[in-house]
């Protein structure tokens, strides 16, 4: 660790703690010292906290305060793409699903799929109001969400299994109503069924289904 000097300083290692200022929370990475370093307090706010959260201090006052710019304001009756802060402990690239909800009275979000990217992960937000809102810069760990794991699928073999493997294409001919047809209608429809057999229903196969994915529809009750 270096200093405001040039000379470096040997730690037991780092953690990543909360500190809060103006009722807002922020996590930053502290290097760990031994109880003898001399050091007035618990610990020390570096550089590179002050910077990444604009921090200004007042020195007359001896407070630190945070500029004001985590906001967004969405007009009335539109929809605005707003960033989600998202904690430096949550990998980049990775899928996050985050639930249609209400962000606050007057501020709604739908379901919405995406990637942390620079520690954010963008959300559309809709103000159905006839006023302007204001908010603010929602925390990913304040909303209802999902991290989602990425899986790579290298091939997908699809087994195809009829409950009537035998006698198919005979009962599938008996289910023809060819008596309207002459001769050569009949072999010719006959044909085309013995061929494509497989993709008929017929009573006693099993519909195939998957659940690698899946879909709801929320309506409201009447």
């Amino acid at each position: 660790m270096q200093g405001i000097n040039d000379k470096l300083v040997s730690t037991l290692g780092s953690t990543v703690l909360t500190v809060s200022i103006d009722n807002e929370t922020y996590e930053t990475e502290f290097q760990v010292v031994d109880s003898t370093f001399l050091i007035v307090g618990d610990g020390i706010l570096g550089n590179p906290f002050l910077k990444a959260n604009r921090i200004i201090i007042d020195v007359g006052k001896e407070e630190l305060s945070t500029r004001n710019e985590n906001s967004n304001v969405i007009p009335a009756r539109s929809e605005l793409i707003i960033p989600v802060h998202v904690n430096t402990n949550e990998s980049s690239s990775h899928n996050v699903l985050i639930h249609a909800q209400e962000l606050n009275k007057n501020i709604l979000c739908g379901n919405v799929l995406n990637i942390i990217k620079n520690q954010q992960v963008l959300i559309s937000v809709m103000n159905p109001t006839e006023e302007p809102q204001e908010i603010l810069t929602p925390k990913l760990t304040d909303l209802s969400h999902e991290i989602l794991d990425t899986v790579s699928m290298n091939n997908m073999r699809t087994v195809e299994k009829c409950s009537n493997p035998e006698n198919r294409i005979q009962i599938l001919k008996d289910s023809l109503r060819c008596d309207h047809m002459n001769n050569e209608e009949k072999t010719t429809i006959q044909e085309l069924c013995s061929e494509y057999a497989d993709i008929f229903f017929l009573e006693g196969d099993t519909i195939n289904c998957t659940e690698a994915v899946q879909h709801e529809i929320k309506i409201p009750s009447v």
